[in-house]
């Protein structure tokens, strides 16, 4: 995994996090049809690791559920939630918040 120390690779990604991406044509159609779509080359494989590090630490940092696997119920043991992360970190933020993702969900 990628070093989390804010320098020269996190300005880079937060570069490629405001780029505009551009929806093929049909994809808000698709959407709106089906409900879904799968986007090719929307954020880099080193991006994701980076910011998918960032988001790991922070959620097993604010995890509650403490309780062993045998003694959680169906929900407990599928499910980890931690809400609002990007309320706690900056990075998160910056993922969550990017212009890129924004728009995207936006122009669908």
């Amino acid at each position: 995994m990628n070093k989390i120390d804010g320098g020269q690779m996190a300005h880079n990604f937060k570069t490629e996090l405001d780029r505009p991406y551009p929806l093929p044509e049909g994809a808000a159609e698709f959407f709106q049809e089906h409900g879904y779509i799968k986007l090719k080359r929307v954020l880099s494989a080193e991006l994701l690791a980076y910011y998918g590090e960032v988001i790991t630490r922070k959620v097993l940092e604010l995890n509650t559920m403490h309780l062993p696997m045998e003694e959680r119920d169906t929900y407990q043991r599928a499910f980890l939630q931690v809400m609002n992360l990007w309320r706690q970190n900056a990075l998160v933020r910056e993922f969550v918040m990017s212009k890129r993702l924004g728009r995207i969900a936006a122009e669908l």
